[in-house]
């Protein structure tokens, strides 16, 4: 089922979203409050609607959403009042799984070559899960703040090959630094290594692969700097 919403309508907290809520403390092992905190809100954004006997308080979609980009527990089901009878087979019965961090894994792929038209619904496909502390080793972006997608094309090579895939701090848009970044430009997604034009007004897209990819100038302003990427998961040749 596909519900279409606005993206800031105001939902009541009715009984439905505290259900909705107490199913994401059971699926994922952690309280509101630990929840609210990898979704980037505040704790009493979550802990003070759903404590309420009275239901007074409502709810922003958009709180909605960032919960379920953080735990990847969708909240439509919910909203009918009617929640499927098999919705809790996705809960967590490993309390040491509660523990690591997951990272969505988006249904989209950067092209590296000549890019990947990008749908209007990015759609959370999965989850990578982490031991706890090794995403510390690579950022300290929140994990609810990177994401996880897939590769194709071969401009990237050899640093990155068809069907790898990469994990994206979309905090790091600053082109400043060294690596490679995902961009959408001319409404397609790329993955490139980027530098400034001479006065800061063009940006230079470099692939890896120079023999068929040499570097392309474009206007700043054509260019969407999505994250850079921080790690790699490449198939052994």
């Amino acid at each position: 089922m596909t519900v279409h919403v606005c993206i800031d309508s105001v939902h009541p907290m009715t009984h439905w979203s505290v259900e909705y809520l107490r199913h994401v403390e059971r699926v994922t092992g952690k309280s509101l409050s630990s929840i609210a905190s990898d979704a980037g809100l505040s704790s009493t954004t979550l802990t003070r609607p759903a404590n309420s006997k009275t239901h007074k308080y409502t709810v922003k979609q958009s709180t909605l959403e960032a919960v379920e980009r953080a735990t990847g527990v969708p909240w439509a089901a919910f909203t009918s009042g009617d929640v499927p009878a098999d919705y809790q087979v996705v809960e967590v019965t490993d309390p040491a799984a509660s523990k690591n961090d997951l990272v969505n894994i988006y249904d989209i792929s950067a092209a590296a070559g000549d890019g990947m038209v990008v749908d209007e619904y990015e759609a959370i496909a999965s989850r990578l899960s982490f031991p706890p502390g090794y995403l510390r080793h690579i950022t300290t972006t929140s994990p609810n703040r990177l994401a996880i997608i897939s590769v194709t094309g071969g401009s990237m090579t050899p640093t990155l090959h068809h069907d790898d895939i990469v994990m994206v701090d979309t905090t790091k848009t600053n082109i400043s630094y060294d690596g490679m970044f995902v961009i959408r430009h001319d409404g397609l997604l790329k993955v490139k290594r980027l530098r400034w034009g001479a006065d800061k007004s063009t940006i230079v897209l470099h692939s890896d692969n120079l023999m068929q990819h040499p570097p392309e100038e474009h206007p700043a302003s054509e260019i969407e700097v999505v994250g850079r990427v921080v790690w790699v998961g490449a198939k052994q040749p």
